[in-house]
């Protein structure tokens, strides 16, 4: 009776271990599945987290290319005020140079008006001309 005891404790104890080994399958095949949902979810945060890290960049980006802009239009404002001076400044220098060559050309013109006025016509019938004179 004791063998059978024993026989039936031994039976009762493998039992036990494969009602454990299957208990501890479980429960590492349910860690498992939770550490895969962990990891998912670890992954779609990560790639939630570099979408806005991308589209802060995408504002920093346009917000630098706005300040640039800005700055070159402001260097071209200048410029241009620059390139205004020293046009002014160059027309200004000019200025005498153009009035004395105006004063010139108007005396030149008025002098030949006047020679034109003081010419006439020759005269075919005077004494001193001879007939192929053209003037």
């Amino acid at each position: 009776q004791a063998q059978l005891l024993e026989e039936k404790l031994g039976q009762l104890l493998e039992e036990k271990l494969e009602q454990q080994k299957r208990e501890q399958k479980e429960q590492a095949r349910l860690l498992e599945e939770k550490l895969e949902e962990q990891a998912q979810l670890l992954e779609e945060k990560l790639g939630q987290l570099l979408e806005e890290k991308l589209e802060q960049q995408k504002r920093e980006q346009k917000e630098q290319a706005r300040l640039l802009k800005e700055k070159l239009e402001e260097q071209k404002c200048k410029q241009m005020s620059l390139l205004k001076e020293a046009l002014k400044g160059i027309t200004s220098s000019l200025q005498p140079l153009v009035d004395k060559v105006k004063a010139e050309t108007e005396a030149e013109a008025a002098k030949r008006k006047g020679r034109m006025v003081g010419r006439r016509t020759p005269d075919p019938f005077h004494p001193y001309r001879h007939s192929n004179d053209s003037n």
